[in-house]
């Protein structure tokens, strides 16, 4: 909605900021600064920043190279209030993982599990190709 406050992991190009609503504010993070007032940091360093609040994360292709997916929505629960994330499931994902870098092997059941322990509940998800598309929002 015009007026959400997003940050983007991953963000890459910074593709997300062109399809944002007008009076969206838009943060990207990324392990290398990309401009537009990055928030430099790794996802599996030993430690993470403390992210400013933001109205909405959003975790496009991102988290099945997250060693410690846990902690990081642990680490978010009290910064955002909807987390959108696409995750390529071991339910429909029967590809080799590692061949792919992806470090982490959830099931949707385990998935939905991780957000529910920081206490998000799932408000929508819906398959995309071989991936899921959740969206998150703060009990």
């Amino acid at each position: 909605d015009p007026g959400t406050s997003v940050i983007e992991f991953g963000a890459g190009r910074l593709v997300m900021k062109a399809h944002l609503p007008a009076g969206c504010s838009y943060t990207p993070s990324d392990l290398v600064d990309r401009g537009g007032g990055t928030i430099v940091c790794d996802l599996n360093g030993e430690t993470l920043p403390p992210f400013p609040p933001h109205d909405v994360a959003v975790f496009s292709g991102v988290l099945e190279y997250v060693n410690d997916v846990p902690r990081l929505i642990a680490h978010l629960s009290g910064r955002v209030t909807v987390v959108l994330a696409s995750y390529a499931v071991t339910d429909t994902n029967k590809r080799n993982r590692r061949v792919d870098g992806w470090v982490n092997d959830y099931s949707s059941e385990e998935f939905m599990a991780i957000f529910a322990a920081a206490g998000f509940r799932c408000a929508h998800s819906e398959q995309w190709q071989s991936q899921m598309i959740y969206k998150y929002t703060k009990r």
